[in-house]
């Protein structure tokens, strides 16, 4: 799913000449994406987005780039602090408790489904 975002995120850019899209990739190793985000910071980005390998250790350096000024978009997983610009992640309570009422046989509740975007600090 994240290469079928990279697509459509390249592919929506393209519109725009003056937009560019640099994208790392962690490969899971945390301290590289650190590192990688510090990196980002220091080039003065316009933007970040960043999706969390583990949420603890990045939450500072997320934290940084926020209190710097950089617009930050935490992207699935959520990071232990409220200074980001929105974050955009699913609510695993709710699709565990569909598997669990599906396991039993029960339907899940049609109607809760949604789509949330939750805002971080102004």
């Amino acid at each position: 799913w994240r290469q079928i975002m990279m697509i459509q995120m390249q592919a929506e850019a393209a519109k725009y000449p003056e937009l560019s899209i640099v994208v790392s990739n962690a490969h899971n190793n945390t301290q590289l994406q650190i590192d990688q985000i510090r990196e980002f910071i220091e080039a003065k980005v316009d933007l970040l987005i960043i999706s969390p390998n583990e949420s603890e250790p990045v939450t500072p350096i997320a934290v940084e780039a926020f209190d710097m000024g950089i617009p930050t978009i935490i992207w699935d997983r959520k990071i232990h602090s409220d200074h980001y610009t929105t974050c955009i992640s699913a609510d695993n309570y709710d699709i565990g408790r569909d598997v669990g009422r599906y396991k039993d046989g029960s339907p899940p509740d049609r109607r809760r489904r949604r789509a949330e975007e939750h805002g971080g600090s102004p």
